[in-house]
């Protein structure tokens, strides 16, 4: 009755407002449109007005928004945030993700990732458990259709004074004031084709509030692809050590149109050289703190950005892919170590890796080396020998021939192919399968001595370079 009467009356004025479609409000929302009806969208709901007798708008009804979107894409949009998202925290908040606003966004304090939902644009923001959601959508189909709702909490009530006592000069409280009914934060509700979920909420007052970054440099990576591939093998060698937070970190310096990355554990160092769009970028310095977790689902890196490392709030950085997913990181502060007086200038011996050397390194290292007893890389003039032994235990050998190349190098610098001296050397397994398997099949091995650190260099790419101390063999 009173749907028809709102009719009648629309068609009798047409300065009347019609009924709104809250659907179609969202669509058209969704779309970057608003109808003229809809005098007001956002938290989720549209708002219809009607004018009264004397012609003023008042509201009539409120009507919540239906937020849709498939079970593929908000799970997509989790897995990709997934690596910021405290698993083992003792706050409760940051085991959470927040959704709104057309984004999905999680918080180690460390680093904030945040992928983009266009489906739920205009959406008020709500925290829910990352692993209760994920636990929801594994039950799902990725094909089905999921709809979020914001529901309402309620504040806090019931206010009981504190009980407070005269202690002498001063007044001392022993029963501190409080609400008899604690407020109830905002909750997530999901309606799926297999029935209705509702989710517990947190106060959005306990998520970690940064403030807005003034980003002073940045980096247009020529090859987004490229530049998050080398992200990730210059970030495996990074260490593992908390004590040491520094060398957790990447180092990433920009000099005009090249982009040095750098990470080392003390016992390795790997060095590689990505290029930029642009010849104006000013250089700048930045710790990437666990490049390698928090960017580990960053397929492209369209663009980095960083804040002054001397700044008031710390050294920030952000990181963007061509998809809109953003990783903002908080520097690492401190010292990083220098390459450049890391690396050697001159070397007394380089060997080209023969084919089939990582294949004999990691079988050598599962068969015979275990902790302290490195692999040995006996070198002489036509070829060297790898073998690795373990006292009371299996031993392994193999043999590999120095190929005819032509010498390398020219003047002070010439160094021949092949050792003309006996040379012996130890390095650590794991470490020189790593090595080999970051500069890639063709490659080189430059020495000095047994007790000096070698360099392996990529044959196909001369940017990269692997930097590997060696173990002192027993006599």
């Amino acid at each position: 009755m009173a749907s028809a009467i709102g009719s009648i009356r629309s068609r009798a004025n047409p300065t009347i407002p019609q009924r709104i479609d809250a659907r179609r409000v969202h669509a058209q929302a969704c779309a970057g449109s608003t109808p003229a009806d809809a005098l007001q969208y956002g938290r989720g709901s549209a708002t219809r007005t009607e004018p009264n007798r004397n012609g003023y708008p008042i509201m009539t009804a409120t009507e919540t928004l239906n937020h849709t979107l498939t079970v593929k894409a908000l799970k997509d949009a989790l897995a990709r945030v997934s690596p910021a998202i405290a698993t083992r925290s003792s706050i409760e908040v940051l085991t959470c993700v927040r959704i709104g606003d057309g984004m999905l966004t999680a918080t180690d304090m460390v680093a904030t990732i945040g992928a983009p939902l266009p489906a739920l644009a205009g959406f008020e923001s709500v925290l829910a458990s990352a692993a209760d959601l994920k636990k929801v959508l594994s039950a799902c189909k990725p094909a089905d259709s999921v709809t979020l709702e914001r529901v309402e909490g309620s504040p806090a009530s019931g206010w009981i004074e504190p009980v407070v006592r005269n202690a002498g000069e001063r007044y001392e409280s022993t029963t501190p004031g409080r609400f008899k009914t604690p407020a109830v934060p905002p909750s997530l509700a999901l309606e799926t084709p297999n029935g209705r979920v509702v989710l517990p909420g947190f106060d959005l007052e306990d998520w970690p509030k940064t403030a807005d970054q003034v980003y002073t440099y940045s980096f247009a990576c020529a090859d987004p692809a490229g530049f998050a591939s080398t992200l990730q093998d210059v970030a495996s060698i990074a260490s593992n050590d908390e004590s040491r937070p520094i060398l957790c970190s990447t180092l990433l310096e920009v000099r005009g149109l090249d982009a040095r990355i750098v990470a080392t554990d003390s016992y390795r160092l790997a060095v590689d050289i990505e290029r930029g769009r642009h010849h104006d970028a000013e250089p700048f310095r930045a710790h990437l703190p666990m490049a390698g977790k928090y960017l580990a689902k960053f397929a492209s890196i369209d663009y980095i950005e960083a804040t002054d490392a001397d700044s008031a709030e710390g050294g920030y950085v952000r990181v963007a892919d061509e998809s809109g997913v953003t990783c903002t990181l908080r520097q690492t502060a401190g010292q990083f170590p220098s390459c450049d007086q890391l690396i050697p200038n001159a070397w007394e011996h380089r060997v080209d890796v023969p084919a089939g050397l990582a294949a004999a390194v990691k079988f050598a290292g599962k068969v015979a080396a275990v902790r302290n007893n490195p692999l040995r890389l006996a070198f002489d003039a036509d070829g060297f020998n790898l073998s690795a032994s373990v006292q009371d235990g299996p031993s392994t050998s193999k043999r590999f021939d120095s190929a005819d190349r032509e010498p390398y190098g020219s003047g002070p610098r010439r160094l021949e192919h092949g050792i003309a001296e006996h040379l012996t050397i130890g390095f650590n397994a794991d470490f020189l399968q790593d090595g080999l398997k970051f500069v890639g099949e063709e490659s080189t091995l430059s020495l000095i001595s047994a007790l000096r650190p070698g360099l392996l260099t990529s044959g196909a790419r001369e940017s990269r370079v692997y930097l590997i101390m060696p173990v002192r063999l027993p006599e």
